[in-house]
């Protein structure tokens, strides 16, 4: 949806799906990954024109989107995407890292080893974000290279997000 901010008016609303994420927006141009449909898992990266909300481009990801949309180096988008609940940890989770870039091209998409927490995103300097992951896991992932940095299990489940103490 987007509203006129004096009025409360409606501009438009666009029908793509499912969001849990908040949309990506930076000079003149709107992101969002979507979940298709409640029944089924996937997903769509879209880029949403904000003057009237027609999709201008659309790109497949597997599971759901998860957590918040980050900023990368270069103006590069990274968000997450899951399979599973929140809760419980189970053998089905799984995850996903995806990174695009300032025209919405994805660039890049990493499996994890499990589902990411929903706010379990941290970013830091040089190209490294950091994913808390529901089997315990810590990892850091360096998105200028596409690989992960490092991955480190710390006991048997988290539950809440880590905190980056720089």
């Amino acid at each position: 949806w987007a509203l006129d901010p004096a009025t409360g008016d409606v501009k438009w609303h666009a029908s793509i799906g499912h969001i849990d994420v908040t949309p990506y927006f930076e000079q003149g141009r709107l992101f969002v990954p979507a979940k298709l449909t409640e029944e089924d898992d996937g997903s769509e990266f879209f880029e949403i024109d904000p003057d009237d909300g027609d999709v201008l481009s659309r790109t497949s990801i597997p599971g759901n989107p998860m957590g918040d949309m980050l900023r990368g180096p270069d103006g590069m988008m990274v968000f997450t995407t899951a399979v599973g609940q929140v809760g419980l940890n189970k053998s089905t989770d799984k995850g996903w890292i995806h990174v695009a870039d300032k025209s919405g091209k994805l660039l890049w998409s990493q499996e994890l080893a499990a589902m990411p927490l929903p706010e379990g995103q941290v970013w830091a300097d040089k190209g490294l974000v950091y994913l808390t992951l529901k089997n315990a896991t810590l990892v850091a992932v360096d998105i200028i290279h596409h690989k992960i940095a490092w991955s480190v299990t710390i006991g048997g489940e988290f539950k809440s997000d880590a905190v980056l103490i720089e």
